[in-house]
């Protein structure tokens, strides 16, 4: 009797685009800036801002959670995949917050390094607000991130003899189980 294993992935281009806006320009701020030979930001006085780190699935290969559990001999029985709109509310700050929270650790090195710019990051936010496209902000002020995708995963593990101590009853009737033959 096979059970099923469900596994659930959520992941949000829409909501890291945000995030990725708000940490150059908080690290950025008004100075000059180019692009370093890695890559990364770089402002005046040499300072390399840092970049948020990517979810390990993030840039997977297209099916890769199906064929991981596939390679642990759990068959994808089902696979889902939907849009949600995430809600912010009506706060600014709180909403700034949900939006920073892929990015807190590199927030927090810009803070300790004493590069961290707070009106600007506040302006990007104010910025991606009345862009409109990545957050929208209703009549009403609520505000919600739409757009972001799940993939719900539901894989099946055949029952195997050893997963329990009782095994069938071989007139294929009814077994009865007494409370007293359960393992302590």
């Amino acid at each position: 009797m096979p059970y099923e294993l469900p596994s659930l992935t959520i992941y949000s281009s829409f909501l890291y685009i945000p995030a990725d806006i708000i940490l150059r320009r908080a690290c950025v701020g008004q100075k000059q800036w180019r692009r370093g030979d890695d890559g990364r930001d770089v402002v005046e006085g040499g300072y390399a801002c840092p970049v948020r780190s990517k979810h390990p699935m993030s840039l997977g290969k297209p099916r890769l959670l199906e064929s991981m559990l596939t390679e642990a001999k759990l068959p994808v029985a089902e696979v889902t995949t939907d849009e949600y709109p995430l809600h912010l509310g009506s706060s600014k700050r709180m909403a700034f917050k949900a939006l920073a929270l892929p990015i807190q650790s590199e927030l927090q090195v810009l803070k300790d390094t004493n590069h961290y710019h707070s009106d600007e990051a506040a302006e990007a936010f104010n910025d991606i607000l009345e862009e409109g496209y990545m957050v929208k902000q209703h009549d009403d002020g609520n505000m919600e991130v739409p757009n972001n995708v799940y993939k719900y995963v539901v894989a099946r593990r055949e029952f195997e003899d050893g997963d329990s101590k009782f095994q069938p009853h071989k007139s294929g009737g009814r077994h009865h189980i007494k409370v007293s033959d359960i393992p302590k």
